[in-house]
């Protein structure tokens, strides 16, 4: 089963305490500076809150009628949510295939969604949460293929459940969060020979998707979202989200490369233009890295000559955005997938980009009061390290192999 989880009802309270003193130290403005006895009580009292936490929900483990109750798996995942705000590199994993496991035995999201709509806000965090540590697991991880096999049933929980990422610190698109678990399960397929054929025809189908995605449509769209709806198990359109677009099925043998739309210049006022071209260039760059260039040598300078022009794209969003104090404090924290994709296919020599990215990770780290954007920051320049000491870059799945397991906070 699973064990070494969480703080639900009462102890929810307590671990919010216990992430305002991490948020505290994050938001520290001397690096060094001198703990007060208060301070070491209260982290002390904190540390003990968790461990008493701990111990409550394994607990509930140990009782049938509790182990996969909804307040267990509310405790589960808040726990997964809080290590990962302490850090990036936390037992996060446990939780997360805690609650993986919890949902399984339930019989899947859809039918925890059906018994407690209210459950779909926190279920969301954890489809997003499973589906961005598929990003940097690598692909002969025991977990990854039960986790990225699992993820591609995500969208049958609720019609609308990849919209709740609009309301959370990754606000993903639908048509590219749909993408996105389809390179995840198509990079596992990597270590299995026998289905080359199979990653071939579902590579073609998600360049397809990204190249049917309109980042001016969905921006068109997003200016009807409300946020929350007042019943607390939704997000809001102005026509209820009617208006959504259905991109057409891609031709599977339709050219690799698709020339998606690339406007040069994007209005800097208009948010949601920004954060759908930057969704789709930083998505387009990692099936691009992972599905052709890593992988495979047909097609791969074509796919590297691609990926310049993206990462130019990419650029050319995110530059105008950290160049503003106020645009990056509303912002940043809203695009930490693309940044640090952006970083991945930062090259060793080019070290001015490399401090603009780490900048501005470190800076949404600061900002909002979480560790997981610093911890990023550091992983890129260890790869930067190794990449400019072994000579030729390290493939993204290589990095992953053997490290410590890295996640990104929300």
């Amino acid at each position: 089963m699973y064990r070494g989880t969480t703080p639900a009802g009462p102890a929810s309270g307590r671990h919010g305490c216990f992430l305002a003193g991490c948020h505290a130290w994050v938001l520290s403005e001397e690096p060094y500076y001198v703990r007060s006895s208060a301070l070491v009580r209260r982290n002390r009292d904190l540390y003990n809150f968790k461990i008493q936490a701990l111990q409550e929900v394994n607990e509930w483990l140990g009782q049938p009628d509790k182990q996969t109750s909804d307040s267990t798996l509310m405790c589960v995942i808040c726990l997964l949510i809080s290590t990962m705000q302490q850090s990036a590199y936390t037992d996060w994993r446990a939780h997360l295939d805690g609650a993986r496991r919890i949902i399984q035995l339930r019989g899947g999201l859809k039918a925890i969604i059906t018994a407690n709509p209210y459950f779909k806000p926190l279920l969301a965090l954890f489809v997003a949460i499973d589906v961005m540590a598929a990003t940097t697991t690598p692909s002969t991880h025991p977990q990854a293929a039960n986790a990225t096999s699992m993820a591609l049933h995500h969208w049958e929980a609720d019609p609308a459940i990849f919209q709740f990422n609009l309301a959370i610190s990754c606000p993903c698109p639908e048509e590219l969060f749909q993408a996105l678990i389809l390179i995840n399960y198509l990079r596992y397929t990597t270590i299995r020979p026998e289905l080359k054929a199979k990653r071939q025809r579902g590579t073609c189908m998600v360049l397809g998707k990204l190249k049917a995605f309109s980042a001016s449509a969905w921006a068109s769209r997003m200016k009807k979202f409300r946020g929350w709806k007042s019943s607390g198990n939704g997000v809001d359109f102005d026509d209820d989200g009617r208006t959504r677009r259905k991109s057409p099925a891609p031709d599977p043998e339709e050219e690799m490369m698709p020339d998606e739309e690339s406007p040069s210049e994007v209005p800097k006022a208009d948010l949601w233009l920004n954060v759908a071209i930057i969704y789709q260039s930083a998505i387009l760059l990692y099936a691009l890295r992972t599905l052709i260039v890593d992988v495979q040598q047909q097609k791969r300078q074509d796919a590297e000559e691609k990926g310049k022009e993206k990462l130019v794209t990419l650029l050319d969003t995110l530059t105008p955005i950290f160049a503003d104090v106020t645009w990056a404090h509303n912002v940043a924290k809203l695009i930490f997938f693309p940044m640090f994709v952006c970083g991945m296919e930062t090259g060793p020599r080019e070290h001015d980009l490399q401090a603009f990215v780490a900048g501005g990770l470190e800076h949404v780290g600061r900002t909002y009061g979480t560790l997981g954007p610093i911890a990023a920051a550091e992983e890129l320049r260890e790869k930067w390290a190794a990449d400019a000491a072994g000579g030729a870059p390290v493939t993204w799945d290589g990095w992953f192999q053997g490290r410590p397991e890295f996640i990104f906070g929300f």
